[in-house]
Order: structure tokens, then sequence, then C-alpha cells
């Protein structure tokens, strides 16, 4: 008998048909293994915006221009206005450098999928003070600010950039920045301290005693120990601090701290009054129209009693 064979349309399409019922078949394992698949999340398509200030929580504009760097010659980004402390890798004690301010923009964390163009506009600005900062920054595929645990966060640092003439005032003001990409817009504010010339130095922080389980409380009449820190180190001719507190009746510092030439740090004693009931007391210190406040309170106590 002559063998019978399929013509190759026919073996064709029967193929097909086989590879069709094991491309169901498989997919019916991977949705009885795994469940259904789900759908791809959608991106919301926003961004963010912020201009972070300085580790001393401050923001330095000069009049007339940066001509030089500060006493450390420490200006990392070139002369550009106006300039903020930062740290300088983790060293500890930290050890900081003056740094361009910059405006951030991100996508998100995580990615909320935005890429596009974000135009700025900065808002009241005194008498003086000018901007020449790039009117917009984009974000695409290909500007990554940073990774976070291994994945990207898309955006952009742009440098802002101010001026400000023998007719600005001195002191501070309130800087608004605003972000828009079509019908988003999203600002932030920080506020920038107008100078003749940059600080020698400015403060890090005001540290006072801890409260806890290995560290007994300060009890009314007994005198305290509180710690000033700068970002760099005293001048020549040394720098003296000013110092302040909440509830003089309570707490009370004195009014001043010299620290000599090359110091970063000085210690002063805090005079305690009696308390009938558990104070807590918040000290400031100033420097060259700089204030700060402690980060945590001084907790006075009335001193233990017998009670059986």
């Amino acid at each position: 008998m002559k063998p019978y064979t399929l013509p190759v349309h026919r073996l064709v399409r029967l193929r097909m048909r086989h590879l069709g019922m094991l491309t169901v078949l498989l997919s019916t394992v991977v949705v009885l293994l795994f469940g259904s698949i789900p759908a791809a999340r959608a991106a919301t398509g926003d961004f963010t915006v912020s201009a972070p200030v300085g580790i001393d929580g401050a923001v330095y504009l000069v009049r007339g221009g940066l001509q030089t760097c500060d006493s450390s010659n420490n200006c990392t980004g070139g002369l550009t206005q106006p300039k903020l402390v930062t740290t300088q890798g983790y060293s500890s004690p930290p050890s900081f450098i003056w740094n361009n301010t910059t405006i951030v923009v991100a996508a998100g964390d995580p990615d909320t999928g935005f890429r596009g163009t974000v135009n700025f506009q900065l808002n009241t600005l005194p008498q003086g003070v000018t901007s020449q900062t790039a009117p917009s920054t984009t974000i695409t595929d290909n500007t990554i600010l940073y990774y976070d645990f291994g994945s990207p966060v898309y955006g952009t640092d742009t440098t802002l950039q101010l001026s400000a003439d023998s007719t600005a005032p001195l002191g501070n003001f309130t800087l608004t920045l605003t972000a828009t990409s079509g019908s988003l817009s999203h600002s932030t504010t920080l506020t920038v301290d107008v100078v003749d010339q940059l600080p020698a130095t400015t403060l890090y922080q005001l540290t006072l005693p801890p409260t806890t389980s290995l560290s007994p409380s300060t009890y009314g009449g007994s005198p305290a120990q509180g710690t000033v820190q700068l970002t760099f180190p005293a001048p020549a001719g040394g720098t003296v601090v000013g110092l302040g507190s909440g509830n003089p009746s309570v707490a009370s510092p004195p009014a001043s701290l010299t620290l000599p030439a090359g110091s970063t740090s000085g210690t002063f004693t805090i005079t305690t009054q009696p308390v009938t009931s558990d104070t807590s007391v918040r000290l400031s210190a100033t420097l060259n129209g700089q204030t700060i406040t402690s980060a945590t309170q001084l907790l006075v106590q009335p001193p233990p009693s017998l009670t059986s």
C-alpha cells in the first residue's frame, strides 16, 4: 500500500494548532502556580522640588559678589552665589566646606514616571537682588540623581545663582521658588542671609546634657554643662558666641562664650534654680546674626525626697 502523506499546508496548520494548545496549557499552569499576572503600576507623572539649606540652617549671599573663598579656601563649585555650609565626607567629628546652593527636582522616590521640562520662577526678591538662575531644567531617562537601594532616582540639580549689589539690605529674606510643568506646580522656600562677606565660621549645633536612664536628670540648684560647636575653626583672635535661655528664671547660661582661635567647640556652665516640678528649658546661641536653638531641652527636676 502506498503510504499516505499530509500536504504541507495541512501539516503546518496542524502544528500551529498544537502550538496554540500548548500555549494555552502553559498559561494555565502559570496562573495556577503564581496567580493572575498583576497589571503594570500606573505612573502618577509628578515631581518634587526642594532647595536644601546648609548644615547650619543658613544660606549666604554676599553683597557685591563673592571675591574670595572662605578663610580655609574652601569654595567648591567656583564662586557661584549663594553659598551654604555642607559636610565633607563622613568623618567624625564632621568636617565642613562651602558649597553651592542647588535646586533639586526629582521624579519621585520611588520613581513616579515624570519626564519633561520644569520651569523655574523666583518670587519675593528684595531690592538690589537679581537672579541669573537657569529658567528651566529637563528630566530624562538619562538624568539620574542617585540610586536608592539599587533603583535610580531621576532628577536634576540646578545651581541657584543670585547676585546682590550694594543697595541690597543686610539681613535675611524669604525666597520662594515655584516650579511648573504644564498643569503641575510646586513651591519651596528658603531663607537667604545677605552679608558683606562670608562668615569665617558659623554655628553648627548647641547640645545640652541628655536625660536618659544612664544619665541622671539635672536637679534644680545644680549646675549643668552645654556645648557649642562651630563649622570652621574660630579665626585669629577667637570668636564670641552669645547665649540665651527660654526660661532664665530656671536655667541661665552666661551671656556669652569666647572660643579661642583654632577651636571648633567650647563648653559653658548652666546655672539652674530649685523647682517644684519638672521644667524643660531650651537654650539658644548667636553668632554674626545667626541664631540656633538646642535640639533638645534641658530637663530641670526637683531633688529626690524621702517618701517612706
